[in-house]
């Protein structure tokens, strides 16, 4: 649902959702994403995060701090 999304030109969060035609929120949660911390992105892709770990935990807020988001994330 995200290709195309670095050949997006524009200004604005909205600008960009109506380019791609999806949900503005959408499109932020998933923005979100790209920020965490590389080995938790690996830990969750080889499926060895901890079970508290969940999408619904994700979605309501990454700390921008890698340090913070493995305290978060991965004890």
């Amino acid at each position: 649902m995200m290709a195309g999304l670095t050949s997006v030109k524009a200004a604005t969060m909205r600008e960009i959702a109506n380019k791609l035609k999806m949900d503005q929120s959408y499109l932020a949660q998933a923005l979100k994403l790209a920020n965490i911390a590389p080995d938790i992105a690996k830990a969750i892709w080889e499926n060895r995060h901890s079970e508290t770990l969940t999408l619904d935990k994700l979605r309501k807020g990454i700390p921008e701090s890698w340090e913070e988001q493995r305290k978060l994330f991965l004890s």
